[in-house]
């Protein structure tokens, strides 16, 4: 039987010495380690999981409380730093296969990964290579670029601490921000995930009235990139070292107080716009496939874009120069993402034993596609 370790990080002890998440990671959060769990355990592996103390019913489902009677669940609980840190060095280095899912935030999934790695753990994961890549926002659009990808313009910007009517700096001064006429823009964190700090930039002297709270930082690095308009795309890969699947592309809901925060996913009925988003997710792979050569990457990753509704150049007030609506890669997620929760519910894939968690160990063990749709 295949041993399997799992580690979520806001549900697993990675905050014990921190402040609480916002609400809506740790409910993506909990949402994907419930759903990796229950599909490694229906595919027939012995499963550890690290579990946060004060947060003991995250695994409260029928599915596992039967795997756990059964003996197939495991579920370890820790209330301190160095307990969670011993017990995962220890499930990671016994288990077949670990599989971590994390923030990209400071380094935060770069290092648990290379936590796997110095412990003789197997990770079932992408190279630390794309792993960092894909931390920077600024750097994954400059490396989209380069391989003849399109991204949205931007740059990088460091938020000083706020003084009245200016903002300070460090890499770029204010007139130069405001000449690159990105406006209406993006702002957001840099190594940002779950759309946490996003928020729209109507105009450029709105940028100066940014307050530096804890969600903006003083210290942190953020993206600042033109707005554009279409639809928002997620597209999943299932990678093995040699070859991969591309998932259905599903269609990004967003909400909440700023309106950036993920709510559900749905999948694209559209066959020509799931066509374009295939398209753009496979030269996206294949550009990635360079890095990492010595450690190929597998396991899953999360590709974003958007992409353009034709219909928005007829719509009164958008068309002219001011249209900006085209097909673009946001980002690149190099690790399990909300959309796994979305696919494992859909009937329109054909999968071993309809498992995405077992797609993932067919593929890193024997480097073997699948069928992705019916």
């Amino acid at each position: 039987m295949t041993q399997v370790f799992l580690f979520e990080h806001l549900t697993g002890g990675g905050l014990l010495e921190e402040s609480a998440p916002a609400e809506s990671l740790l409910r993506e959060g909990s949402a994907m380690i419930r759903a990796v769990t229950e599909d490694f355990v229906k595919a027939k592996c012995s499963v550890d999981v690290l579990l946060d103390a004060r947060l003991q019913n995250v695994l409260a489902t029928p599915v596992l409380e039967n795997a756990r009677s059964g003996g197939n669940l495991t579920l370890h609980s820790v209330s301190g730093p160095t307990a969670r840190d011993r017990k995962f060095a220890a499930l990671a280095s016994a288990a077949d296969w670990s599989l971590v899912i994390a923030p990209e935030t400071n380094g935060t999934l770069s290092k648990l990964n290379q936590s796997v790695r110095d412990c003789d753990g197997r990770l079932l994961g992408v190279s630390n290579e794309l792993c960092t890549l894909a931390t920077s926002k600024t750097a994954t659009s400059e490396f989209l670029t380069q391989h003849g990808l399109p991204s949205p313009r931007g740059m990088q910007l460091t938020l000083g601490q706020r003084k009245r009517d200016t903002v300070n700096t460090d890499a770029v001064g204010w007139r130069h921000t405001e000449s690159v006429s990105l406006f209406p823009a993006i702002l957001k964190p840099d190594d940002g995930c779950g759309s946490v700090g996003v928020r729209r930039i109507a105009r450029p002297e709105l940028l100066a009235g940014i307050e530096c709270t804890d969600e903006l930082n003083a210290t942190s690095q953020w993206r600042l990139e033109e707005e554009i308009l279409g639809t928002l795309v997620s597209v999943s890969v299932v990678l093995g070292e040699v070859e991969e699947t591309i998932l259905p592309p599903c269609r990004q809901h967003l909400g909440g107080r700023r309106g950036f925060e993920f709510q559900y996913s749905s999948i694209i009925a559209e066959d020509a716009l799931a066509a374009r988003a295939k398209e753009m997710a496979e030269r996206t792979v294949t550009a990635l496939r360079a890095l990492g050569e010595n450690s190929p990457s597998i396991g899953w990753l999360g590709i974003d874009m958007i992409l353009a509704e034709q219909t928005l150049h007829d719509m009164p007030g958008v068309a002219g120069s001011h249209v900006r609506s085209r097909d673009v890669i946001l980002e690149v997620n190099p690790r399990v993402t909300s959309s796994y929760v979305w696919l494992r519910c859909q009937d329109h894939m054909t999968l071993p034993a309809g498992n995405l968690a077992e797609a993932m160990l067919q593929s890193a063990t024997q480097a073997c596609a699948f069928p992705a749709e019916r």
